[in-house]
């Protein structure tokens, strides 16, 4: 079935960084609405079982490319989304941060991610899902 969905953060991400273990580990908490759903009419979409297939599709697709954009911003060494700023909240002074040299540590970090998506659609009422 061809189906096109529209989605947008509903609210800021849930972002923690601990530093306790061997590697960073990043924790990712995504809230996403999706809201305008366009298939072809050879599926009926209105049972609730339908739109939590299509809930639990959208958290798993936007997670991959959460994964994706991660994954290649760590290949460029590059810490665009802010990781630090979280990563830093685990230190007592600014030269222990300094001396737990980020950029390094940020190459080698692990990261759990989970999205949370909202089917919305006027008829029918909100289907939640969260991704695998």
């Amino acid at each position: 079935a061809l189906m096109a969905l529209r989605s947008m953060r509903s609210t800021s991400p849930v972002i923690k960084v601990s530093v306790d273990g061997e590697r960073p580990q990043i924790d990712i908490k995504v809230h996403v609405l999706v809201n305008s759903i366009m298939h072809n009419q050879m599926e009926d979409y209105s049972s609730p079982g339908k739109r939590e297939i299509l809930a639990k599709h959208a958290a798993n697709s936007i997670e991959e490319e959460i994964v994706r954009l991660i994954n290649k911003v760590k290949e460029y060494d590059v810490d665009i989304y802010g990781f630090a700023s979280y990563a830093a909240r685990n230190f007592k002074t600014q030269q222990e941060f300094k001396d737990y040299n980020w950029p390094e540590q940020f190459k080698h970090a692990d990261y759990n991610i989970t999205v949370e998506a909202w089917i919305n659609h006027p008829r029918y009422d909100k289907i939640k899902a969260v991704s695998d």
